[in-house]
């Protein structure tokens, strides 16, 4: 779904950039904690996606957060470990498989970076 809320209390909202939520059948927003969220960094959402999202995701039980820096080419993942978001690593153009989720996910970097080059 494209541009799609994540309530995730009811005082909080927010729209990731791109969420993974494997076996959700609500139609009009995400109604749980996504397994995967993308946030694209600019300079103007820089500061939010690194700050406040990322405590959000962390707090909610997101189990993989990417955050795609388009001006550097370079993606910055991270996995819940316990009650926190630790780095995984850094991706340029490696493929990566992400364990232990209820569906089977593997992202390319190179294709992601792919429209930002």
């Amino acid at each position: 779904m494209l541009e799609t809320d994540w309530v995730v209390r009811p005082d909080t909202i927010l729209r990731p950039d791109v969420a993974l939520v494997c076996h959700d059948d609500n139609p009009r927003h995400i109604a749980r904690a996504p397994e995967i969220v993308f946030e694209v960094i600019s300079p103007s959402t820089a500061k939010r996606d690194e700050g406040l999202k990322r405590r959000e995701y962390e707090e909610a039980g997101v189990k993989y957060y990417a955050l795609i820096y388009p001006e550097t080419l370079i993606a910055t993942l991270y996995r819940q470990d316990g009650d926190a978001f630790r780095k995984v690593a850094e991706y340029e153009t490696e493929r990566f498989e992400f364990e232990g989720l209820p569906c089977r996910v593997a992202v390319d970097f190179a294709t992601v970076f792919r429209r930002f080059r």
